[in-house]
């Protein structure tokens, strides 16, 4: 069971003795609704019904809601009403009927008047099951007091975050004449219908964990979901929902200079609004206007406010100046900076910023070597001084920023300034490249190589001419891992060629090897077979300075050979081959060592494992055992003959050469 977190902190006030405080009421579920709360469902994602319950005591009473009967139930939007003059929400806890925490996104406002507006949906519900049968959805705990203060029901979207930040003037085609437009900012809204609400936790749950600027689709959708402004859609973004919730936004209200009167509506001149907001607006961007067209004079200053649809205003915005002085003067200080410490493929711009008071904003250009015209890149606002040109392929380029206004008007370029973003030189070819048509598939060739020596490589290019063609053609891909390839369904009798060559992780392509040609193979492959495994010696006693000499035969012969023995020991000599040294370096207290040879002719391998054996042995009594100790036998007839048992532990394993009993 969740607790969500309460939207505003409600001081209680004194309870009003017209509701009945004292005896209490049954502390099981009673019959619900009741004569002072009552359900309301808004809307369900699935089939299924909600039902309602009251208990606790008069003086502290909790509502359950659950849902019944449920099929395929995704989400449920529905309100609690209460009697405010008796009463304020204390908390709300959410069932985890429809998921767990990270599968649902959970709203409750507790600062609206007698009524509590609750949303629980799965997170990303088109590809969701949704949940079936029944169980509790949410639980509100109210206490005695009416709240200090609440919110109406409907009320214009206020507060500096919702007052428009992009008010522009725009010339038409008629010269003295302008556009005045801007886009809308109703932060919480992000289901656009003009009023933040309970459903609008919905587009949050179908674009969770999605990022604003990702070159998504949906990437205007996303920046209207992110009512935080952090640019990922996460939980965080449901707090504006509840803070702004009950805002409902019918237009807009333009003021020219200080009058207070706002200018008439174009199209419906009773409208006490300039500007009425679309109905039935279902594009997932943001709404944006256009007022006009407009007569300006020098001066002349317009703002924008959003309005509610009594007409009452929100937060104007800040000015769209008309001024004769032209465009604004050319931006200055212009400089790049490019290198390691930027970034592979990076260029850091900066520059000093304009004073003009009506400055919109700057336009960077970019130019690379050999073109001719710069092309626009990137639209700045007002105060930016700097900006990273990233994703850059290797080369020089030039940039180039300009200065417009909130008429649009647009200085000239600046001086350009060159760049030569940073990158590490292009990957080294692999070496050894050799074309393979023995002990592999019928019709194939097999590619095998030694990896480039770079550091930077992400993966290798390989290039083949086949019969009849004029020059190489790509053939795949493969990553940096990889030292071979097989290139199958080929011409038996037909000569191909090959070239490789190494590309690193920013696109920089080496240089290509040297070809090397073959013919596919005419029969299919023997499978390598290790027919014998051998050692002189099977064991040791932990720290003794001895070797055992391992050897294996193998079909066909020449084969590569390579030894493993788990990390335990060494090969003194190496692990490769058909004999090998090992010695038990490292060793102390018994144990079994298993050592094992693996043939790979590239198309097939075998292998056969043998095992050496660590000893533990000691003299009676104690100690350890000297290089003095002999076994019994005759030729040292003074020895007493004594039990195996008194020399070895019982878990030992000892290998006697008996050869001198006869």
């Amino acid at each position: 069971m969740r607790t969500s977190i309460l939207i505003a902190v409600l001081l209680l006030a004194a309870l009003s003795l017209s509701c009945g405080h004292g005896a209490d009421i049954s502390v099981s579920p009673g019959s619900f609704p009741s004569s002072d709360f009552s359900l309301r469902v808004e809307r369900l994602d699935g089939s299924g019904r909600l039902a309602a319950e009251i208990g606790g005591t008069e003086a502290n009473p909790s509502v359950v809601v659950t849902a019944e009967d449920a099929s395929a139930l995704k989400g449920a939007y529905f309100y609690v009403d209460f009697p405010g003059e008796c009463y304020h929400p204390q908390k709300v806890e959410f069932g985890d009927f429809l998921g767990g925490e990270d599968e649902t996104l959970t709203l409750a406002v507790t600062t609206q008047a007698d009524e509590v507006p609750l949303a629980i949906t799965q997170i990303h519900p088109d590809s969701a099951t949704g949940a079936s049968g029944s169980g509790m959805l949410a639980r509100v705990y109210f206490a005695s007091g009416a709240a200090a203060s609440v919110k109406s029901a409907s009320q214009v979207p206020g507060g500096s975050e919702n007052a428009v930040k992009d008010l522009t003037l725009v010339p038409t085609a008629t010269e003295g004449q302008y556009f005045l437009t801007w886009h809308e900012i109703n932060i919480g809204d992000y289901n656009n219908d003009s009023t933040v609400g309970i459903q609008d936790i919905t587009p949050l749950a179908v674009r969770f964990g999605s990022s604003v600027g990702d070159g998504d689709p949906n990437d205007s959708w996303d920046d209207l979901i992110d009512g935080n402004g952090d640019g990922v859609i996460n939980i965080q973004d449901i707090t504006p929902i509840a803070a702004h919730f009950g805002n409902s936004l019918a237009g807009y209200k333009i003021l020219k200079n200080d009058n207070p009167t706002p200018l008439p509506n174009l199209s419906l001149p009773t409208s006490p609004l300039s500007i009425l907001r679309p109905t039935d607006y279902e594009a997932k961007e943001r709404v944006e206007y256009a007022y006009g067209a407009i007569v300006v004079d020098d001066g002349d200053e317009y703002r924008v406010a959003a309005c509610d649809a009594s007409g009452e205003m929100g937060v104007l915005s800040e000015p769209a100046i008309f001024t004769s002085g032209g465009a604004p003067e050319i931006p200055t200080g212009l400089a790049a900076t490019y290198g390691v410490a930027i970034g592979v493929g990076n260029v850091y711009l900066t520059w000093s910023a304009n004073s003009e008071s009506d400055l919109l904003g700057y336009h960077l250009f970019r130019r690379p070597e050999g073109v001719t015209e710069f092309e626009q890149i990137v639209a700045l606002a007002a105060s930016s001084t700097h900006y990273t040109d990233t994703g850059l392929e290797s080369g020089n380029y030039e940039y180039a920023i300009s200065a417009y206004n909130t008429l649009m008007q647009e200085s000239e370029l600046s001086e350009p300034v060159s760049a030569a973003p940073f990158y590490y030189p292009p990957p080294d070819p692999p070496t050894n490249l050799q074309a393979l048509n023995t002990g592999i598939d019928e019709g194939s060739i097999k590619l095998t190589w030694t990896a480039s020596e770079s550091t930077t490589v992400d993966h290798y290019e390989i290039h083949r001419q086949a019969p009849g063609e004029a020059d190489f053609s790509p053939l795949t891909e493969v990553p940096d891992s990889a030292t071979q390839y097989l290139d199958e369904g080929l011409t038996i009798g037909e000569t191909y060629s090959y070239k490789l060559r190494a590309v690193d992780s920013w696109g920089a392509i080496g240089e290509f090897t040297e070809p090397v040609s073959t013919t596919p193979s005419e029969e299919p492959p023997t499978p390598v077979t290790i027919t014998s495994i051998a050692t002189d010696r099977y064991t040791f006693n932990p720290g003794e300075n001895a070797e055992a000499h391992l050897s294996v035969t193998v079909d066909p012969p020449g084969t590569p050979v390579s030894w493993d023995s788990g990390g335990v020991g060494s090969f003194p000599g190496g692990t490769s081959g058909t004999s090998v040294t090992w010695k038990p370096e490292g060793i102390s207290g018994a144990q079994g060592v298993l050592v094992t040879a693996t043939a790979d002719d590239g198309s097939t391998q075998d292998s056969e494992s043998i095992t050496l054996v660590a000893t533990e042995m000691s003299k009676l009594g104690g100690g350890a055992l000297g290089d003095d100790f002999t076994l019994p036998s005759r030729d040292a007839p003074n020895q007493p003959y004594l039990s195996l048992h008194d020399y070895t532990d019982d878990h030992m394993v000892v290998l006697l050469d008996l050869g001198h009993y006869t």
